[in-house]
């Protein structure tokens, strides 16, 4: 007797940044002179992070549940220039992007995510990101270079990335529809201002590891009047994040030294991502400045947690200092340009 088979639903993903109407607008107005090229609608443009492809429902769930996982801080991306792809069986035409590290980061951790807790290998190839505009089977070239130079090379529009989106897609007949699963919000940092200097008081003040009251704190100087000298002063990077309005955690680093010299958040969103976050803006920032090399130090003390969470951030054990801290160094030039 004959079974009957039964054939497994396959759902097929992928994980793209979302463009804002605007951005998707004006895009639009980009798409005509180019006979034969098929558009994109304006309701699928994004930018992928990782096609994933077609995956049974159960690991679809996996999926969903990995990217969670994922914590980044929002960050901006300025669309720039036009381009094409000719490769078979057809050539892609596509916006560019501007080179940003924060994408990258973006990306890799969702690579890492989707390896780590769903099961699948790390994307072969390298990233890059694009905006895909429109498909020709047959690529006329010269038409295709036409489009990219000039004044359309100079077409850009800036927007800011607050979250990343897992779509499903169906092909049809008339083009593939694209449907929401899940969107997953980015971390909010922003810089600090004086407006913010009780709440970052009250993180110091609230931590567990190397504790400190605020008598403590003006005891070695740290007062609100420092605090705010290193907030307006130019020489220091000191980003907050918030949840919900409310300051979760912060960090300082001073420039002209390469020392960070604080990273403090919240007990209650200690697993949250925060920290690293925090850490990722304030490397980038002191890269950005030119510094070759950031330190650190850190309690030495049994059972802290600390330098395991640097280590794990890529720092080096750079030795004891006179009063018995852990030193730790990293090479920015090199991370800054690993995450371009």
């Amino acid at each position: 007797m004959a079974q009957d088979i039964v054939k497994e639903e396959l759902q097929r993903l992928f994980v793209a940044v979302e463009l804002p109407d605007a951005v998707r607008s004006a895009l639009v107005e980009q798409q005509q002179g180019v006979p034969g090229m098929r558009w994109t609608p304006s309701g699928n443009m994004h930018l992928t992070l990782r096609f994933i492809g077609e995956v049974p429902l159960a690991q679809a769930e996996a999926i969903k549940a990995a990217l969670r996982s994922v914590k980044t801080a929002s960050f901006p991306l300025k669309v720039r220039g036009l381009g094409f792809f000719d490769r078979k069986p057809q050539a892609v035409l596509w916006a560019g992007v501007e080179p940003s590290a924060w994408l990258g980061e973006l990306q890799k951790q969702v690579d890492r995510a989707l390896e780590c807790h769903a099961g699948l290998k790390v994307a072969t190839g390298r990233f890059s990101p694009h905006i895909t505009l429109g498909r020709m089977k047959q690529a006329d070239k010269k038409a295709l270079r036409a489009f990219t130079d000039g004044e359309k090379m100079t077409f850009s529009a800036e927007f800011p990335v607050q979250s990343f989106t897992l779509f499903s897609s169906v092909l049809a007949p008339g083009g593939a529809v694209h449907m929401v699963e899940e969107r997953y919000p980015l971390l909010r940092i922003r810089p600090a201002t004086p407006d913010d200097i009780t709440e970052i008081f009250d993180v110091r003040c609230s931590v567990r590891e190397n504790h400190m009251s605020r008598e403590e704190l003006a005891a070695i100087d740290i007062t609100p009047d420092t605090v705010r000298g290193m907030i307006t002063g130019g020489d220091y990077i000191v980003p907050v994040a918030l949840v919900a309005g409310k300051i979760a955690g912060f960090a300082m680093a001073r420039i002209s030294e390469g020392y960070v010299f604080a990273l403090f958040v919240r007990q209650e969103q200690e697993d949250e991502g925060f920290g690293r976050a925090l850490m990722q803006i304030v490397e980038s920032g002191l890269a950005e400045h030119g510094v070759q090399e950031a330190w650190l130090a850190t309690g030495s003390e049994t059972g802290i947690r600390a330098p395991g969470f640097y280590r794990h951030l890529g720092w080096n054990d750079c030795g004891l200092m006179e009063d018995g801290q852990l030193k730790f160094c990293k090479a920015l030039q090199k991370v800054h340009n690993e995450r371009k």
